[in-house]
């Protein structure tokens, strides 16, 4: 019999605290079935339905789906999915955790292939990382950094992350610096992982996570020092003893360094503000904030009072907010601030996102900050950004490497020059170009306007941002044969001698 209360009758006041969904034909009778998963539970629920599809009549289950072959076995929340991941014609079977905290942040897709056929799936367990696997995923939280650990000239990468989910730590996370070693070039940079828990950073799992770091020269000796904030406001600090151009050997991080604290969720950044020639701090944190402590000692030992509220320190610098209205929940500033020598500019990561960059900051400690661009790039990266500049491909412009609450990586090329603060906009933007038919099998027709003078530089990249191969053209249209490309998602960037270039992206079948 159905269950009562669903029409007529009194209404009820009892409220669920929440379900996923997928529905699909499984046996090819016309109407839908339903998978269902549960925030309390860790399997999903397969119903059969057995009426119409006019009249849904649920007359069978599978409380551990699919049981015929290896259930899904995601704690508290797990969400279900039905579409064509493997491009053979047949929708698969996926699922995912819908939870953030409580529940394993790695093998995070599983993916069940359908071995039948369209009409009558059945599923097979393939993997239970699915796309991540082809990534770099650090678990929770990515904070990057850049600094050049061998001192081989080029920019290495440090992540600070919450790391994988763990009920061995009282945290339930297993926190740790990454280090990325530059293994390419000065202009075509590799990064491979060399450290997974750099300087041991993970002893520290049961007492602190959140960890973002930041390099730069606190003793003034030529080489970079580390700092490294953490989940309850205060500072590890590692002091490289290497000397300058050596590669870093860093003693044993120290934590609460110089006693400061500034609540929750420190996000340390080097800069001299001032102009005194002593590296000062600016402290990001969760109230959105950003705290200025002015370096009162001498070039080769450091100095620092930690009450933020006694000047020349400043609690607010800037009269900077990175609490915004699409997330009133926390602000979570994550300062990386770009020093042009007369000038500077000051990047914020956010609680809800954006990017934020900020000018006027020079001779101006006690005013006001202009926010030049409060979401830039216009990328959507996710919760908790922070961000690191380094000119990786010796083009004279920085890329932006932005880290998030997810875990990943992402690069992008900016318009900021590396060299001269006048022109950190003045990179030739992208300008629109068109492809059709998209999407397409065989052959395409691809236009863009440039300035329709000598010849331009098409080249094709993968969606793993592979190179794929690179044509010269003239003119402003050009068919291209694309008949010995893999089905899926493809970008041409086209550059002519001005510096102007288009991203045009493109879906082969």
């Amino acid at each position: 019999m159905c269950a009562t209360g669903f029409t007529g009758g009194p209404v009820l006041d009892t409220r669920h605290p929440g379900s996923t969904l997928v529905t699909f034909d499984a046996d090819n009778d016309g109407d839908l079935e339903i998978v269902l998963g549960d925030v309390n539970f860790a399997k999903v629920n397969y119903l059969h339905n057995g009426g119409t599809p006019q009249n849904a009549f649920m007359t069978g289950q599978d409380s551990s789906f699919p049981s015929y072959d290896f259930p899904v076995e995601i704690p508290i929340f797990p969400v279900p999915f039905y579409f064509d991941l493997d491009n053979d014609g047949k929708n698969d079977f996926l699922a995912a955790p819908n939870q953030l905290g409580g529940t394993p942040n790695y093998d995070v897709l599983w993916y069940y292939r359908n071995v039948n056929t369209a009409a009558m799936p059945v599923f097979e367990l393939v993997q239970k990382n699915a796309l991540v696997d082809e990534m770099l995923d650090f678990g929770a939280g990515s904070h990057p950094a850049f600094v050049d650990i061998n001192a081989d000239g080029l920019m290495d990468i440090l992540v600070g992350t919450d790391g994988y989910y763990d009920e061995s730590f009282s945290s339930n996370r297993d926190p740790r610096l990454v280090l990325l070693l530059n293994t390419g070039s000065a202009t075509e940079p590799v990064f491979e992982v060399a450290d997974d828990d750099f300087l041991g950073m993970s002893q520290y799992g049961n007492e602190t996570w959140n960890f973002a770091p930041v390099a730069g020269d606190l003793d003034k000796d030529g080489d970079a020092d580390l700092l490294i904030g953490e989940q309850d406001g205060r500072l590890f600090f590692a002091k490289n003893l290497a000397g300058a151009g050596n590669p870093a050997i860093f003693d044993a991080p120290v934590l609460s360094w110089m006693g400061i604290d500034v609540g929750l969720n420190s996000h340390p950044a080097i800069a001299d503000l001032n102009r005194d020639g002593l590296p000062d701090l600016v402290i990001g944190e969760r109230n959105g904030n950003f705290n200025y402590f002015q370096n009162n000692g001498t070039a080769s030992e450091p100095n620092f009072n930690s009450d933020v509220t006694q000047a020349p320190n400043n609690q607010i610098l800037g009269l900077v907010s990175t609490e915004l209205p699409s997330d009133l929940s926390a602000g979570n500033s994550a300062p990386c601030i770009l020093d042009y020598g007369d000038s500077f500019i000051l990047m914020a990561g956010t609680q809800a996102g954006p990017v934020q960059l900020y000018t006027d900051i020079e001779n101006n400690l006690d005013g006001a900050f202009t926010l030049a661009d409060p979401n830039y790039g216009n990328w959507k990266e996710g919760k908790r950004s922070t961000v690191a500049f380094a000119d990786l491909n010796g083009d004279g412009y920085y890329e932006m490497l932005e880290g998030n609450y997810r875990g990943g990586l992402s690069i992008f090329s900016t318009p900021l020059d590396a060299a001269e603060p006048s022109s950190v906009f003045a990179r030739p933007s992208i300008q629109p170009g068109r492809i059709y038919p998209n999407p397409a099998r065989d052959k395409i027709t691809l236009e863009w306007p440039g300035d329709g003078v000598g010849t331009v530089e098409v080249q094709l990249y993968n969606a793993l941002g592979q190179l794929i191969r690179t044509d010269i053209a003239s003119g402003t249209q050009w068919s291209l044969s694309v008949v010995d490309l893999q089905p899926g998602l493809y970008a041409f960037e086209i550059l002519n001698s001005q510096g102007q270039r288009a991203v045009v992206k493109w879906v082969k079948h």
